[in-house]
């Protein structure tokens, strides 16, 4: 498997995965960010998100962008969640009892909304779970407004720097993983 192609055949063991992780799923994001996930989710969202716009949180986990984006943005016209788990999008509307969300399951690739649909699409520390990369990034791309439409992926990269890019690598390779069932358990 390529990087550039995405999860492609490995899906199916992330699923599995990201499914044992729902209850600890936001500490688990907190902890291999040194605690800075909803700082940059916060600073991605009120350079992206404009009041009125309609917004796609795309792989919304258990909804923790979207919350945010509710505390952040006023008066946002429409909100939808989406993620190709069921039991992520059940954590979701734990999370949005009462508000105007709605939720969808679906995939990166294979995105269910018309052309020219959104003004946003928001990816918190999901994209990496495309199955690939490419289609689905032709499928945002279909969905978004023409020429207003703004992608935001917030997630963890590689720094330029190869000592740096080491140690990040070393980090999550070796570090995070223990830290987090450390802490969480």
């Amino acid at each position: 498997m390529k990087p550039e192609e995405g999860l492609g055949e490995v899906w199916q063991e992330t699923e599995d995965a990201l499914i044992k992780t729902i209850p600890v799923y936001d500490q688990g994001n907190r902890v291999i960010s040194f605690g800075r996930d909803r700082r940059f989710r916060r600073e991605g969202i009120a350079k992206t998100v404009k009041r009125g716009d309609r917004v796609l949180d795309l792989g919304c986990g258990p909804g923790t962008m979207s919350r945010i984006l509710l505390d952040t943005v006023d008066d946002v016209s429409e909100l939808v969640l989406m993620d190709p788990l069921r039991q992520m999008l059940s954590a979701a509307k734990s999370t949005f009892s009462g508000d105007s969300a709605q939720m969808t399951s679906g995939i990166f690739e294979h995105l269910p909304f018309r052309d020219d649909t959104f003004d946003v699409v928001m990816c918190g520390f999901s994209f990496r779970d495309a199955q690939n990369y490419r289609e689905a990034i032709e499928e945002i791309g279909r969905i978004l407004k023409r020429g207003e439409g703004r992608l935001l992926i917030v997630d963890l990269g590689k720094p330029d720097s190869r000592l740096r890019r080491w140690l990040v690598g070393t980090y999550f390779r070796f570090i995070a993983g223990f830290l987090t069932f450390l802490i969480l358990g």
